[in-house]
Order: C-alpha cells, then structure tokens, then sequence
C-alpha cells in the first residue's frame, strides 16, 4: 500500500483511479476550498507549499473525494 499526501490537481485524480485498491491519498482543506483567486482577496494568508491551484482543480479534488479516490481529508502540519 502507498499513500499520497497532498493531492492538489484534478490531473492527480485520474492516477489515483489508476491505481485503486493500492493507493490512498489525501488533500488539506484548503486546496479544496481556496483556489487561486483568492490570493488578490487574501494574499499571504493562503500562501503555501503546495500552493493553491486554480478553481478547476478545486473541483477536481471534490470529485476524487466524491468517487473515493481520496479518502482523506488532513491538515497539512504546518
């Protein structure tokens, strides 16, 4: 078993599914509520590492955890 931290694009669910039943993985809350355009709103505040991505990727992430494919939601420890 391998599990992925951090998933932060739409194009890493599709290797997820790829790989179901072996891999499991993981996105932080912010990557699915905050997307790019909030950094005009909020600037530093959404400033990390991996950093925010577009809103596409948002629901992405959404629908990876809708299908299964990502299991967990976790803070990313900073």
């Amino acid at each position: 078993r391998f599990h992925v931290l951090h998933v932060s694009t739409a194009d890493e669910v599709p290797l997820l599914a790829d790989h179901r039943g072996l891999i499991t993985a993981e996105a932080c809350p912010h990557h699915l509520l905050f997307s790019i355009d909030d950094y005009a709103r909020l600037g530093t505040l959404v400033q990390m590492n991996p950093s925010l991505k577009t809103a596409a990727d948002c629901r992405g992430l959404w629908q990876g955890l809708q299908d299964g494919l990502i299991q967990v939601i976790a803070t990313d420890h900073a």
